[in-house]
């Protein structure tokens, strides 16, 4: 392998991405110099000596936690728990410099969202065309129908959202090597007809951009590009919350890059005078990638259902079932020990979901109402009554309100409840597999 050291794709906080090539051999063969095959990757290495500071840093910060959660005798420094938070985002740093982890969580992710599968039909359908004239029936009928099944996973209407495919062999702790997801083209010519010379010949080609790209073509093609795109990256994040309850904590724009497709039809005929060509775009596309799956969260399953619950409030008006719902199922909670807490704590709820709840009227859009919004006012209130959240729900809520800006941005037409009810309600159709 050969990793460019001037090709900088992107740098973080603890690591640096650099485009490289890898050079592979075909299996069959023994000669090592034979049949060499190239291709394109990124390579993620940690910055030297990161680990050591950063446990300093992460021994420091809790040690500080610990001073003031046993020092200052104020309730509300109590209730923010700091030790148990610092312990929370120590695990996920210490996660972010080991690279072997983000390996696993983007092979959970391409297994989640499907990805190995539809990677495998589109492989198995370009591997050979169906040619009458040169193989035999049974060998074109067969590729014809893996044709026939790669141009159906195009034009279906899913979401097309995956994740880098990390190579194997390339996985270790400080270094990372993934399919760099980059612009291609290739050429697929079928021959029909009684003569060679027609022939409908398909190229699909392929340009990646940022995410960020998008939100500054204000264009009528720019705005009707912005709406393809914000469907199913929402629709995405919901999956990763109700139905994998495996999530992506770090959407933010530079981390989502597009994919788009340009699918062209050639039409060639002979004449007798000269030949004609007829090109015409068929179809454009998007597929959406989710870059650096180093910090991931999943939600107890209380916590889980507690999510579900809120939403589900939302849409049949029920805040003050969900409030008593949440003390009943909370670790630790003073809110029933305090005369009239539960039932004050419940007219809050009730009051935040009623509030959401009457936008319905003027429509649950992105532009109307924040998801995030909804959560940190649901977040203050367990503080205020002293009902115990995990942790781990801080970071949805902090995820959430990255993404609902960026959803935002794209699409503020983009209606809520059509999109939610689905996973919070039931009967979610895959979109993604």
């Amino acid at each position: 392998m050969t990793v460019f050291p001037n090709e900088v794709l992107g740098s973080g906080c603890v690591a640096q991405v650099y485009r490289g090539e890898l050079i592979s051999h075909d299996e069959h063969t023994t000669d090592l110099g034979s049949n060499p095959k190239k291709k394109l990757v990124a390579v993620k290495i940690l910055h030297p000596n990161i680990a050591a500071s950063l446990d300093r840093d992460l021994m420091l910060m809790s040690r500080v936690a610990s001073l003031i959660h046993s020092m200052i005798p104020l309730e509300i420094i109590r209730c923010l728990n700091l030790p148990r938070a610092a312990e929370n985002f120590v695990d996920i740093m210490k996660y972010q410099v080991d690279l072997r982890t983000e390996g696993e969580n983007l092979q959970r992710f391409r297994s989640n969202f499907g990805c190995d599968e539809r990677d495998q039909l589109r492989k198995d359908a370009t591997h050979k065309s169906p040619n009458m004239w040169q193989d035999g029936f049974l060998d074109s009928l067969v590729s014809g129908v893996f044709s026939w099944i790669a141009k159906s996973v195009s034009s279906e209407k899913k979401d097309i959202v995956s994740f880098p495919r990390p190579v194997e062999g390339w996985i270790a702790q400080d270094v990372l090597v993934e399919d760099l997801i980059s612009d291609d083209s290739t050429q697929d010519r079928n021959v029909s007809g009684s003569s060679k010379d027609a022939y409908n010949a398909q190229t699909i080609s392929s340009t990646v951009s940022p995410i960020a790209d998008f939100l500054s073509d204000d264009s009528i093609e720019g705005m009707r590009s912005r709406k393809a795109l914000a469907a199913p990256l929402l629709r995405a994040f919901l999956k990763m919350v109700f139905v994998d309850n495996f999530i992506h904590c770090d959407l933010h724009p530079g981390n989502v890059i597009v994919k788009t497709i340009l699918e062209e039809t050639n039409d060639q005929r002979s004449t007798h005078d000269q030949n004609e060509t007829k090109k015409s775009y068929e179809n454009k596309r998007f597929e959406i990638y989710f870059l650096d799956a180093g910090i991931v969260t999943s939600l107890s399953q209380v916590d889980k259902q507690n999510l579900k619950d809120l939403f589900k409030s939302v849409i049949l008006n029920d805040g003050k079932e969900v409030g008593r719902l949440m003390v009943d199922r909370a670790k630790h909670e003073e809110c029933s020990q305090i005369d009239g807490g539960l039932e004050a704590f419940s007219n809050g709820m009730s009051g935040i979901v009623s509030e959401f709840h009457d936008k319905r009227d003027s429509g649950l859009s992105l532009g109307a109402i924040g998801i995030g919004e909804l959560l940190g006012r649901v977040l203050d209130l367990c503080r205020v009554y002293k009902v115990e959240v995990d942790p781990s729900m801080a970071n949805i809520v902090i995820s959430t309100l990255v993404l609902e800006g960026l959803g935002r941005s794209l699409d503020s037409d983009l209606n809520l409840i059509d999109f939610a009810f689905p996973f919070v309600i039931g009967n979610t159709v895959n979109r993604f597999k």
